[in-house]
């Protein structure tokens, strides 16, 4: 994904078509840095009283963001899979309220930092057949596998390996 105004103004208008009605009544806040884009939803804050301490106030709009992320969670890891389908790019998801801001997902905060696009690929492929919720978990159950079958492949007390090497 290129970064020049075009390609960004194409995947706002992408994710701006994507996003739920109900989630926001703003327009999200895109950014495009490489092959990441940042999607922040601008959250309406809860009623609150305006006599309410600012350390309330801030734990009040973090419960709020923490629901509305576990709310969205399945919705928001569809989206990024298919931004990452269609447009090459991983997604950041953040929301904030008033000056509040939490983000949620980033490819360089993550394990997933280190692995390649088909590797991201199977783990989308994984949540796509149900074989898993999200790529986390896809994740987790690819390193299972890999523990099951870890006799096959860890060398032995001589070095010597286990299984055949040529199957590796």
């Amino acid at each position: 994904m290129t970064t020049d105004s075009g390609d960004e103004g194409d995947l706002r208008t992408w994710f701006e078509h994507r996003i739920p009605d109900g989630w926001t009544k703003q327009p999200p806040e895109i950014t495009v840095d490489g092959d990441q884009a940042t999607v922040n939803v601008l959250l309406d804050p809860v009623d609150v009283p305006d006599d309410m301490p600012d350390k309330a106030r801030k734990k009040t709009y973090t419960r709020q963001i923490s629901s509305w992320r576990k709310k969205t969670r399945k919705k928001r890891d569809e989206i990024g899979a298919e931004a990452r389908k269609e447009h090459g790019v991983d997604v950041v998801w953040a929301a904030t309220i008033e000056d509040h801001s939490r983000s949620f997902t980033g490819k360089r905060s993550t394990l997933k930092a280190k692995l390649g696009k088909a590797e991201m690929a199977t783990l989308d492929a994984m949540v796509a057949a149900g074989a898993a919720g999200s790529q986390q978990e896809a994740l987790t159950v690819c390193v299972r596998l890999a523990e099951q079958h870890q006799g096959e492949w860890q060398p032995g007390p001589q070095g010597e390996h286990r299984g055949d090497e040529a199957e590796l």
